[in-house]
């Protein structure tokens, strides 16, 4: 199906804010609830709505993120496919994608300890060692999501929410735990339905959540949209940079958060100076950002390199759950 006007104007706002009420979001479109409704019904049965998630802050329970970028060597085809299945039903990997560039796989792995993210790498390496060529590694201290405002037309974003950061342990009950799983999954759950998976009252239910969002443990809920049949390519951005003074550091976070194309920067230790996904038509608008950017910051751009996320295996914000 096309995509009208409207159905990426609703597109945009569940990806600012995917649990915000159907009422909300049909009075800032001006259309019907009744319309509404059916067109987002229409989107999830087409598969361009794949699920709705809630971000939430891994740090403040304790875990941290792991990027994994992989190279392989005297691979088959149908070897390749036994590697996906392992990384993509270990409880563990929350996000993994097969690339088209210098390396093969980037998986983002989230785990209490060294010693569970060393499981996961001897397990990985004990069955597959002999293929694995390089491995690139590095650890996630924020990434933070941007919504589509590509979808809008809109030429300047202004609105960021982190996906994950490194932060202090809180300590949250049981009940709360519950709660976050459920939410992770599908952040559009009525009130009254967690209310009735968790036994407790819808008052409590929605006292919790406000609580968990008041403490940034919960902080932003999205849609996970389906990249191909948006029209759209999914590419990730290694960008190194120099002799970088406040002035221009201001300037060139302003510069990523207002791009339109730009979903999701990451800042790794271990990593380049700034890494960005973008998912966007195609390659003309890849390259009109990258001739953007040389064009505002060449005296700080040390080099760049452009990996294409051809294939998305799997996007979970909390895996372990």
């Amino acid at each position: 199906m096309g995509l009208n006007k409207v159905d990426k104007k609703i597109l945009y706002e569940l990806d600012a804010n995917a649990r915000q009420p159907l009422n909300s979001i049909a009075k800032k479109l001006r259309i019907n609830k009744d319309t509404l409704k059916y067109r987002i019904k229409r989107m999830e049965e087409e598969k361009i709505i794949l699920g709705y998630q809630a971000f939430v802050n891994h740090g403040k329970l304790g875990f941290f993120g792991t990027r994994f970028n992989l190279k392989l060597q005297n691979t088959t085809p149908e070897i390749e496919e036994d590697i996906i299945k392992t990384i993509k039903e270990n409880p563990k990997v929350g996000f993994f994608v097969s690339v088209e560039g210098s390396v093969d796989y980037s998986i983002w792995v989230v785990t209490k300890s060294i010693q569970e993210l060393n499981e996961f790498w001897q397990n990985l390496q004990e069955k597959y060692q002999q293929y694995i060529q390089e491995s690139r590694v590095g650890i996630y201290t924020r990434i933070d999501h941007y919504p589509r405002s590509s979808l809008i037309e809109k030429k300047n974003n202004t609105i960021s929410f982190p996906f994950y950061t490194i932060d202090s342990p809180e300590k949250i009950d049981n009940i709360e735990l519950q709660l976050l799983k459920l939410i992770s999954k599908n952040s559009r759950m009525p009130i009254i339905e967690i209310a009735r998976q968790l036994k407790i009252t819808a008052k409590t239910a929605a006292s919790k959540i406000k609580n968990l969002e008041k403490r940034g443990i919960i902080s932003g809920y999205s849609v996970i949209l389906n990249v191909d049949k948006l029209g759209y390519q999914y590419y990730k951005l290694h960008i190194d940079l120099q002799n970088i003074t406040p002035p221009l550091l201001r300037k060139w976070n302003q510069f990523l958060l207002m791009h339109p194309y730009v979903t999701y920067r990451d800042y790794v230790i271990g990593g380049n100076s700034t890494e960005i996904e973008m998912q966007l038509p195609g390659e003309k608008e890849l390259r009109n950002f990258i001739d953007e950017m040389k064009r505002e910051f060449s005296p700080i751009i040390r080099q760049h390199e452009v990996l294409y996320f051809y294939k998305e295996h799997k996007l979970l914000s909390m895996p372990w759950a």
